[in-house]
C-alpha cells in the first residue's frame, strides 16, 4: 500500500536571506513549483524591522511563531500589532507594509496565495490526542511531536496528502499537546 502523504522534513526546506538582509525565509512548501508558485508556505526569521516585499496579485496571512511581537503597518490602515501566538492575520500583498519589531526577533508563518488561484486559508489546532485532517492541502508542527503511520513529526516538520480528498491521521507523540498549522 502506497503511503497517502508525503512527508516535508524541516531539514529540508529550501532556506534563504532576504535581498535587504533583515532576515531568513524557510520555503516549506510552494505549489506548483517554488520559482513559479500559485501559493506558498514559508516560515521567517525576521532579525530587523522594514518593509515587506510588494507582491502583486498575492494575499498573505502571517502569524507569530515566536518572539515578543511585531506591529505591521498596512498601507493607509491602521497599524495592527501582533503579540499572540498563532493568531492569523491577512492583509493584501500589493500594499506597501512595514514590520516593525517589539523587542528583539521575531519568527512568523506566512501563507501567500496568488488571486488568480484557488483561495486557500490557513488555521490552527491544538492536538491532545489524535486528530483527522481530511481536504488539507499540508500540515506544518508547530510546536510538540507527532505521529502518523510509524513516522514521527517535530517542530517544522510537515506533511501533505497525495491527494486532496485523503485523510490523515495526527497523533501525539507525548503527553505533551502539539501544535499545528493548516493550510486548507
Amino acid at each position: 500500500m502506497s503511503q497517502a502523504f508525503t512527508l516535508l522534513p524541516a531539514a529540508d526546506h529550501r532556506k534563504m536571506q532576504w535581498l535587504n538582509g533583515g532576515g531568513w525565509t524557510s520555503e516549506i512548501f510552494a505549489w506548483p513549483h517554488p520559482e513559479n508558485w500559485e501559493w506558498r508556505l514559508s516560515v521567517a526569521d525576521i532579525e530587523q524591522g522594514g518593509p515587506f516585499s510588494v507582491l502583486a496579485g498575492v494575499d498573505r496571512t502571517i502569524a507569530l511563531l515566536q518572539g515578543n511581537g511585531f506591529a505591521l503597518t498596512v498601507e493607509n490602515l491602521p497599524t495592527v500589532t501582533i503579540t499572540s501566538p498563532y493568531k492569523p492575520f491577512d492583509f493584501r500583498g500589493d500594499l506597501a507594509t512595514n514590520c516593525s519589531l517589539l523587542n528583539g526577533p521575531v519568527q512568523d508563518l506566512n501563507l501567500m496565495v496568488r488571486r488568480s488561484g484557488a483561495p486557500r486559508r490557513l488555521r490552527f489546532a491544538e492536538i491532545i490526542d489524535t486528530i483527522e485532517l481530511v481536504d488539507i492541502e499540508l500540515a506544518i508542527v508547530l510546536s510538540g511531536r507527532l505521529r502518523v503511520d510509524g513516522h514521527y513529526l517535530s517542530r517544522l516538520d510537515a506533511i501533505r496528502p497525495v491527494a486532496d480528498s485523503l485523510t490523515v491521521v495526527l497523533s501525539a507523540a507525548s503527553s505533551e499537546p502539539a501544535t499545528i498549522a493548516i493550510v486548507t
